[in-house]
């Protein structure tokens, strides 16, 4: 056969009975070869089995057509068996045998599915994936194609999905609703089509819900809380409540509710929003808000007073009075406040802002009251005390300071009440100073109450101030006179002191320069310092110079200051020559078995620094004011001893001891 065979038609299987000429050629005679009869069999793994009915060639060509029946699906292999009938049409024992062919037979019945989805409920846009399950999975290279159809109408019509012929499907919902998908299923050997059962896919909405309202409220007053949804999806709502000190929830229903907390703390709240309609069992279906509401005690702050606390008897001043809020400028209440003015007198005003004035002299206290609109037995008061005083005009005075009465010398003023009360008779009334300031004069500083001037020249001076207010009063004061003194001239004095206590030669001299006077505003810079008119040094304020001769001399030194200014200081210095020592030797013991000589030397001005003995002639290395002699030394005979003391200033005396044994 030449079209695909299947389960759900006969198997014909045609032939030709011959002899071969050709390829595919046969001749057949049935006058020479005789009449055949062909029968069909099967090679099965249990033998060999016939099939069909056995049928007789056409007598003119040899031709057959065998119908096998319908065949279960899979490969068969067959041959045709042909024999021959004798001239009664009896069969003979001559056979022939075809060689096999193999055919293969394809399912062709009806294939049966289901649809299945991970999803039949999503929030729009909704796309599910849809696909089909065969109830026999070797059935699926028999599925030829898959027609889709959906109904929008509960299952009442069914348009074809034009563009979707694959086994799985993602169809895009964007809008809200209930689809029923369905598919047909065409078997493409045999063409054979069946249909799936109706899938249900909804998609859904899922609201976006605002809840809106007051957020702050005070205990014992009623509260009403709404949610919407923005996008305007039809839906049931469901709250949750804890009210403050609450354990467990209240549970109410609808788009509006209404509260009255009793105790302050918070209420804590929970809605719940589901598109009407939408499937039951997906937890995407719902919408949550939460909002938490302050409860507060229902306590006034009061309210904020600004303005001056201290008032002038006769004018008028403005007080303002800011309501302080129940709550932070983050929370919305329905709470309204007011509030009132109370004064001294008991007059009332309603207005936030008062003009206040008064005649009488003290401590006045201006009140203002709040309370809660809704609920007017809540009230707060707040007191702003102001004091009054009446302007009169002081009696001044002038101090003076000055700072340094040589030119230029600068002199510093302060003009004040000359009581305490004068300023606070006065207050913040504006006071104008005006100075009259003698001539060769530098103002350094005008502040009107405070003022600082330098003097530039010797003289007596006693300057005068004009004081005034806005009012027309005025006071005329003249400080006490200052004296000014001439500019200091630079001068300087020497101080010179030698660093021998006996003043003796040579010796350093220790010098140092005294400022007895310096001009204003003028420093020290360097000295040059002369011994005898020639310069030995330039420094600072003091130095040591070495004098080396005794005699009168004179130490000088040059001053120089920061501004070029220069003066001469000098003192005078008198070194003496040292003293020579007069010196004796003391012996001590007989001479013979022992002897001890020690040196005695007096100084007037210094003292002995160095002994030098001789002995018998000879230099002794030993420089001690005691000379001990061993017998030994004795026994070989000293005979003369002699001494040499020098001082520190190097003045020598000499002494010398005969041996009286020898």
């Amino acid at each position: 056969p030449s079209d695909a065979l299947h389960t759900e038609q006969d198997i014909t299987i045609s032939g030709r009975l011959g002899m071969q000429k050709k390829k595919n050629t046969y001749a057949y005679d049935a006058n020479v070869m005789g009449q055949w009869n062909i029968r069909m069999y099967e090679e099965t793994s249990e033998g060999v089995v016939p099939l069909g009915e056995t049928v007789a060639c056409n007598p003119i060509d040899g031709t057959f057509e065998l119908n096998l029946g319908r065949m279960p699906a899979g490969t068969h292999k067959l041959h045709a068996v042909g024999q021959m009938l004798d001239a009664n049409g009896s069969p003979t024992e001559q056979t022939i045998e075809s060689r096999p062919i193999r055919i293969a037979v394809k399912n062709g019945s009806a294939i049966h599915a289901e649809l299945v989805t991970y999803n039949t409920s999503g929030p729009v846009p909704f796309t599910p994936q849809i696909s089909v399950k065969l109830e026999n999975n070797k059935q699926n290279n028999d599925l030829d194609q898959v027609v889709w159809y959906v109904s929008t109408d509960g299952g009442t019509s069914y348009l074809p999905l034009e563009e979707e012929s694959s086994r799985s499907i993602r169809p895009k919902l964007d809008t809200a609703g209930v689809r029923l998908y369905k598919a047909q299923l065409t078997n493409k050997w045999s063409g054979i089509t069946t249909e799936t059962e109706a899938l249900e896919i909804q998609a859904f909405n899922v609201p976006d819900i605002v809840i809106s309202g007051p957020n702050a409220t005070i205990a014992g007053h009623p509260i009403t809380i709404n949610v919407t949804t923005q996008n305007g999806i039809p839906s049931e709502y469901t709250w949750e409540v804890v009210m403050p000190k609450a354990e467990t929830p209240e549970i109410y229903n609808g788009d509006t509710i209404t509260l009255l907390p009793e105790d302050p703390g918070s209420i804590y709240i929970k809605v719940q929003a589901k598109q009407i309609g939408a499937p039951e069992g997906n937890t995407r279906t719902t919408a949550t808000a939460y909002a938490r509401i302050r409860v507060s005690e229902p306590e006034l702050r009061g309210a904020s007073i600004k303005g001056k606390k201290y008032i002038e008897t006769g004018k008028s001043y403005t007080y303002t009075a800011q309501i302080l809020p129940l709550f932070p400028s983050s929370y919305s209440s329905e709470i309204t406040l007011a509030g009132k003015w109370i004064l001294p007198d008991g007059t009332e005003v309603t207005d936030n802002q008062l003009e206040y004035s008064t005649q009488e002299e003290g401590r006045q206290c201006l009140q203002y009251k709040v309370w809660v609109e809704q609920m007017p037995n809540i009230t707060r008061t707040t007191q702003y005390c102001v004091v009054a005083w009446s302007y009169k005009w002081p009696e001044w005075k002038i101090s003076t300071r000055v700072v340094d009465n040589r030119v230029p010398a600068l002199v510093r003023y302060l003009v004040m009440p000359t009581t305490t009360d004068g300023w606070r008779n006065i207050r913040t009334e504006p006071i104008s100073y005006s100075w009259n300031w003698p001539e060769a004069t530098k103002v350094v500083r005008d502040n009107g109450y405070s003022a600082a001037v330098e003097y530039l020249e010797p003289g007596i001076y006693q300057p005068a101030v004009t004081i005034t207010d806005t009012r027309g009063n005025t006071t005329v004061l003249q400080p006490d006179m200052v004296e000014i003194q001439p500019a200091p001239e630079l001068k300087a004095e020497l101080v010179a002191s030698p660093n021998d206590r006996w003043d003796r030669a040579p010796s350093d001299v220790y010098v140092r320069v005294v400022l007895t006077s310096i001009p204003k505003n003028d420093y020290f810079k360097s000295a040059q310092y002369k011994l005898n008119g020639k310069p030995v040094k330039e420094g600072r304020y003091s130095t040591v110079i070495h004098i080396d001769e005794p005699g009168e001399h004179t130490i000088s030194a040059v001053i120089n200051t920061q501004n070029g200014e220069q003066a001469v200081a000098t003192a005078p210095v008198t070194l003496t020559q040292g003293d020579n020592p007069k010196c004796d030797i003391l012996s001590y013991g007989d001479g013979i078995e022992r002897l001890e000589l020690r040196a005695r030397c007096t100084v007037e001005k210094g003292y002995v620094v160095e002994y030098h003995w001789t002995i018998d002639g000879e230099p002794f290395s030993y420089s001690s004011s005691r000379l001990s002699f061993a017998k030994s030394d004795l026994d070989e005979g000293v005979h003369t001893v002699e001494l040499r003391a020098v001082t520190d200033k190097g003045q020598e005396g000499t002494a010398t001891w005969t041996n009286p044994n020898l």
